[in-house]
């Protein structure tokens, strides 16, 4: 049985499921959850370890297969320090990926502008120009708090955004999602440019 047919089978029964998962800010840990349901490749399912609802990739759950027990070593902690990010901003994510990106054969860009910044991938035309519109783009949209300063602009609107992340991807630049951090946007963005 697969992973994804157990997790619909405990939607439908409400059966609590053990699981370990390998993302988020402790990557590896031991979870109790209740799936809600499955939509694409995710699952929604309240966690009833660190007592909040969350949404978890279907390809980064383990489902264990004794309960976990309170206190057992690798079970989620809610003082455990995350671990660094290992990419924080698009500068970080433009040094890595631009070498891997261009010899797959996409015009790299970038865009700044008042409120936020993207990295662009452009298809390379036969006669090397470029196409005017981007295929793929990994967007950040700055908070209202760490908005660059313009003279003569009108401040930003005064509401923090929660997910200022998100990646875009033809046709017509739909949103594949949006998230409160970049670590998981770089994956969809990565999959979106065929280097996943």
């Amino acid at each position: 049985m697969t992973p994804e047919t157990r997790l619909q089978e405990a939607i439908g029964t409400g059966e609590l499921i053990s699981i370990r998962y390998h993302g988020g800010g402790q990557p590896g840990a031991a979870r109790e959850i209740l799936p809600i349901r499955i939509g694409g490749r995710q699952l929604r399912c309240r966690c009833y370890t660190s007592g909040k609802d969350r949404t978890l990739a279907l390809d980064r759950i383990e489902l264990l297969s004794i309960p976990i027990e309170p206190g057992s070593p690798g079970l989620w902690r809610p003082d455990a320090d995350a671990p660094p990010a290992e990419f924080a901003t698009l500068d970080d994510v433009e040094a890595i990926f631009r070498a891997p990106l261009e010899d797959a054969g996409w015009l790299v860009g970038r865009s700044i502008g008042e409120t936020g910044e993207c990295l662009l991938l452009y298809h390379r035309a036969r006669g090397a120009a470029e196409i005017r519109r981007p295929v793929v783009s990994l967007n950040y949209i700055h908070p209202a708090d760490d908005a660059p300063t313009v003279l003569g602009a009108d401040p930003p609107p005064a509401r923090r955004r929660i997910h200022p992340w998100s990646v875009r991807a033809a046709p017509r630049l739909e949103r594949r999602g949006s998230w409160a951090t970049l670590e998981p946007a770089l994956p969809v963005f990565l999959e979106c440019a065929g280097l996943a």
